[in-house]
């Protein structure tokens, strides 16, 4: 399962870059091709990561997150499978923001409503809508 990697570790890594892999990977709770993989990526230049740990932090904010400008949107595809897959959310906690066509509006659906109005086989609203309908996914 994928952790995401955090600019302390990033730090870590880096400053004991000349430590074994397996060294490496039993100081970070990582395996050791985690750890080769990451690495290699903060030692290309063209990476987001190298980008994170090296670039100017002048414009950066207090809590060391990367700059606004360069965030980037989690594909609602990810937020769905996570939802659906990570045993510690319950999609009862979630309801999706889409777009009726019929009504043309916004509407708010739970994550587990019934599908009665999308022709097909699915028997949930959430796996029967178009991805590109889906304007956001809300929280409690």
């Amino acid at each position: 399962l994928y952790r995401e990697w955090s600019l302390d570790q990033d730090q870590l890594l880096w400053s004991n870059k000349e430590r074994s892999s397996a060294e490496l990977a039993a100081l970070l709770g990582r395996g050791i091709r985690g750890v080769e993989a990451r690495l290699s990526k903060l030692q290309d230049v063209s990476s987001p990561a190298y980008e994170r740990l090296f670039a100017d932090k002048s414009d950066w904010d207090d809590d060391d997150s990367i700059p606004a400008a360069k965030e980037k949107l989690i594909p609602v595809s990810e937020v769905l499978r996570r939802i659906e897959w990570d045993y510690m959310l319950q999609s009862s906690d979630f309801s999706i923001l889409h777009y009726d066509r019929l009504e043309d509006e916004t509407v708010e659906s739970p994550m587990d409503a019934p599908n009665h109005s999308i022709a097909g086989g699915e028997t949930l609203l959430t796996k029967a809508l178009p991805e590109h309908r889906i304007v956001g996914v809300k929280y409690k």
